[in-house]
């Protein structure tokens, strides 16, 4: 296995991931190169996935792909590991093979800023711990950085969002009451006719259908009525007109809100995707230190947390 067989994998992963070839020919050809004679053992496995319709790579957990792993996996030298990478974060359903096997698991905009700055510090540690990776320390003196910025815009949008929540729910309140005071003293005001033209300015049925309306509704309704002139609505005037104006505000900051919100969280993907690409590079680096000074092939994965695993429930007896 030389630059031919590196190349040779090269081609047919990008292929793999732009789906030019199907699947199983794909890793046949892949295998094939690897090692002829030791791939003939998985051929019969193989051929009884075909049969069934499905390529290996459609078998997740099945023998075919523990054979294909562990194959690949022994045959495949460290140097060839950053050719291979390159295509191992595609969406393909079988790029995750490649991850899996020798790059540290992705960080997604799922994980918390907490989950992140653990992933981040366990590397630094280990890399300081390890003489011998020492050197690659600085590669990650900017995650935590990354990670405190993004932070900083998720809590400042955080804030934005329950403030304009906190504003447009008092106002609401506040409106909701003064809607209801102006209301009594209009009834009074008419001897509780509710039937007439005046009160039919201002409320179309009772007040708690008015106030049940829509908050920007109500908040443009209210402002309204400062236009009429109305002998029951002065002592209400400016209550009505100050908590309506709030309420209208509020509206107008949850929305900006909104924008704030999802900039924080364009945000949290590009932090992702950026330490998930550092931590490629640190992988790779990693793998070519241990083909260097002879580590095992397992070198790597001690500078990353390594998900576990739920043990299976026991079967029922």
């Amino acid at each position: 296995m030389g630059r031919a067989l590196a190349e040779h994998a090269r081609v047919h992963l990008g292929g793999l991931a732009v789906g030019h070839q199907r699947e199983s020919e794909l890793w046949e050809n892949l295998l094939v190169s690897l090692g002829e004679r030791n791939c003939v053992s998985i051929w019969p496995r193989w051929g009884k996935c075909s049969r069934r319709g499905r390529s290996p790579c459609q078998v997740k957990g099945g023998r075919v792909l523990t054979h294909i792993v562990r194959l690949t996996h022994i045959l495949l030298p460290f140097r060839h590991i950053p050719l291979l990478l390159s295509a191992s974060r595609s969406d393909h359903p079988c790029a995750w093979l490649l991850a899996e096997m020798f790059m540290a698991r992705m960080i997604t905009k799922e994980f918390t800023f907490d989950d992140m700055e653990n992933e981040v510090r366990f590397s630094r540690a280990s890399l300081k711990a390890d003489p011998d990776a020492a050197m690659l320390h600085p590669r990650a003196d900017s995650w935590l950085g990354l990670i405190s910025a993004a932070r900083d815009k998720d809590a400042l949008a955080r804030t934005a969002v329950q403030e304009a929540s906190a504003f447009r729910f008092v106002a609401n309140t506040r409106l909701d009451a003064a809607c209801r005071s102006f209301g009594r003293d209009l009834a009074h005001s008419l001897s509780n006719d509710r039937s007439g033209a005046r009160w039919h300015r201002f409320f179309r049925g009772t007040v708690d259908d008015f106030i049940s309306q829509p908050l920007a509704d109500q908040a443009a309704a209210c402002l309204a009525w400062l236009t009429i002139d109305e002998p029951a609505l002065a002592p209400h005037r400016e209550t009505i007109e100050r908590w309506a104006e709030a309420a209208k505000s509020a509206l107008e900051q949850t929305e900006a809100s909104g924008q704030v919100r999802g900039t924080a969280m364009v945000a949290k993907e590009q932090l992702a995707e950026d330490l998930t690409r550092a931590r490629d590079g640190l992988a790779v680096a990693l793998a070519t230190l241990a083909d260097e000074h002879g580590f095992g092939r397992n070198y790597p994965d001690g500078f990353f947390i390594r998900e576990k695993k739920r043990a299976k429930a026991p079967k029922a007896e």
